[in-house]
């Protein structure tokens, strides 16, 4: 059940930000105020989503692509998103990608959520470094 006062970006007790309801659930899920570790392989990204202990919780992992569009559709009111201009040396470029846990047939590319125009992308390579931002629930 969804405490009465939670709203996307509302900042739970335990630290989380609540996020919506997940299309894909049918319940709510939650994330972390910060991105994961900055330009991650889709690999690493699950296993540090499988190790991670933040909050009280031991349950995190990559968003489904339709959680990472409601992500991207509250990104101002949750906060602390890349941006193109936070760039740097070690991450060129102008796109923001944010992997998500879909996979593509075949197994060597997983779908990501691109954070400058709001759009999945279907085709990288899982071996590709982009950005994490887990969720639970």
């Amino acid at each position: 059940m969804i405490p009465h006062y939670s709203k996307p970006g509302a900042e739970m007790p335990d630290g989380t930000i609540f996020v919506a309801v997940s299309p894909s659930s049918g319940k709510p899920f939650y994330t972390i105020p910060k991105d994961g570790p900055l330009d991650i392989n889709w690999y690493e990204a699950i296993e540090f989503a499988k190790s991670l202990d933040m909050y009280g919780h031991k349950d995190w992992r990559l968003p489904t692509v339709a959680e990472a569009e409601l992500l991207y559709d509250n990104r101002e009111i949750i906060g602390n998103f890349k941006v193109p201009e936070e760039r740097n040396e070690s991450s060129p470029g102008k796109w923001v990608d944010y992997w998500t846990s879909s996979e593509i047939a075949g197994g060597s590319y997983a779908r990501t959520w691109n954070f400058n125009g709001g759009k999945q992308l279907n085709s990288p390579m899982k071996s590709k470094k982009v950005f994490i931002r887990l969720v639970r629930g």
